[in-house]
């Protein structure tokens, strides 16, 4: 698959509060965060969970990735310049590149009900550890991530090991995390919306997850 990436100016043309970011330092370990403010070039983010005091350091580099609901990828390079709260979960980033980076990816997002399941492996609330859910069908499916309702309370940053039921018995398995989770209105409003990007996906399972999308456009 191709993709075309384009470079953009002011971070706040295209992020906003609330979104759930990834944040990844010199460990190379994707950290999940929300946006709590935002200027032209600088960001305030909150730690979904608390780490250790030493994985986060003022002036150390970071990578900063959100998904939208297409197929498109933002990141942008900054600089921690300062780090705070109880738990050092409070930290304020400056842009360090030339703006936003969108990499609208050429890929096949299809809004088919497609059967999986869910094992929480990491929660923001720590009780739902271990939770199983086996009746939740996705409301669109790309080879980055999926958008399904769930009545469970899952909160940004959750992890989740994935089980996807694609036609003729093929499962696809993934590790994936919450980046969006909003309350649905209406007459269903004990589900909750939720978005989850694809954290660790083995080749041969993409391979068979691209199959698989692209036969629903032929």
């Amino acid at each position: 698959m191709s993709s075309d990436v384009e470079s953009t100016g002011s971070l706040n043309l295209y992020l906003k509060t609330g979104l759930g970011v990834s944040l990844q330092g010199d460990s190379k370990v994707e950290v999940a965060a929300t946006i709590t403010a935002v200027g032209a070039d600088r960001l305030a983010l909150r730690l979904c969970r608390p780490t250790a005091e030493l994985s986060f350091q003022q002036g150390e580099g970071v990578l900063i990735k959100y998904w939208d609901e297409g197929s498109a990828v933002y990141f942008w390079e900054g600089k921690i310049v300062e780090r705070s709260g109880p738990e050092g979960q409070e930290m304020s980033v400056v842009s360090t590149g030339t703006g936003v980076n969108v990499q609208r990816r050429k890929s096949y997002r299809v809004r088919v009900p497609v059967p999986f399941s869910f094992t929480v492996i990491d929660a923001v609330q720590s009780e739902l550890n271990g939770e199983r859910v086996d009746d939740l069908e996705t409301k669109n499916l790309s080879v980055g991530g999926l958008a399904c309702q769930s009545r469970l309370p899952l909160k940004v940053g959750d992890k989740l090991e994935i089980t996807l039921n694609l036609m003729e018995l093929k499962r696809v398995r993934a590790v994936g995390w919450v980046i969006r989770s909003s309350a649905v209105e209406g007459d269903q409003e004990d589900f909750r919306l939720v978005g989850i990007e694809f954290l660790q996906l083995a080749h041969e399972e993409q391979a068979e997850l691209v199959k698989f999308l692209k036969a629903q456009y032929e």
